[in-house]
């Protein structure tokens, strides 16, 4: 083995994720042979492991993380119970928590929210009429009418529209774009 590969194996985060996956198998193999000869222990993980997905389910949160937390519980009862248990609480601090919500609050002024064009969106389109208004209710992701986009071949033609552009914003400004190449922008 090359000197390389044997300092990387035996990196902290390696060794410790490695023992972490070998108390882990252990102790599945102590489980499953324990339920090999108790029905009530089994009966007991199976309904805490019900018990904690409908908690999830009711609890308010962010609806994306849900599902993969249910899956995660009925299907693995014994390690998704404790992996939900343990990782549940550790998301965000408060103070992350509280400045997320003022800047949420700050910036809840210049959305430009329209129903009425997600109502023609969802007319339009409507195999994905859930889906946006999903997006647009929980994710805070409203439906714009304008879908308009310009190709610029090159990178001073392109500064040049976006300092016009920028010149005319009245209430916000969005730019989306993708550099191919290398290059310098002045």
């Amino acid at each position: 083995m090359s000197k390389k590969l044997l300092m990387y194996l035996f990196k902290r985060r390696i060794l410790l994720t490695f023992f972490i996956i070998i108390q882990f198998i252990v102790f599945g193999i102590i489980i499953m042979q324990s339920f090999a000869y108790s029905i009530v222990l089994e009966t007991i993980f199976t309904l805490l492991s019900i018990g904690v997905a409908l908690h999830v389910v009711w609890k308010k949160g962010k609806e994306a993380y849900k599902v993969t937390w249910i899956l995660q519980v009925l299907i693995f009862p014994i390690y998704g119970t404790l992996f939900y248990l343990m990782f549940n609480r550790q998301t965000q601090t408060k103070k992350l928590q509280e400045s997320l919500e003022n800047i949420y609050r700050l910036h809840r002024p210049y959305k430009l929210d329209d129903e009425s064009v997600l109502n023609e969106a969802k007319n339009q389109f409507k195999n994905h009429g859930k889906l946006m208004h999903y997006l647009s209710n929980t994710g805070e992701y409203p439906v714009y009418s304008a879908r308009e986009a310009t190709y610029y071949p090159l990178g001073e033609d392109y500064f040049k529209a976006m300092l016009e552009e920028m010149k005319k914003a009245q209430r916000y400004i969005f730019f989306e774009f993708f550099i191919v190449a290398e290059g310098k922008m002045w």
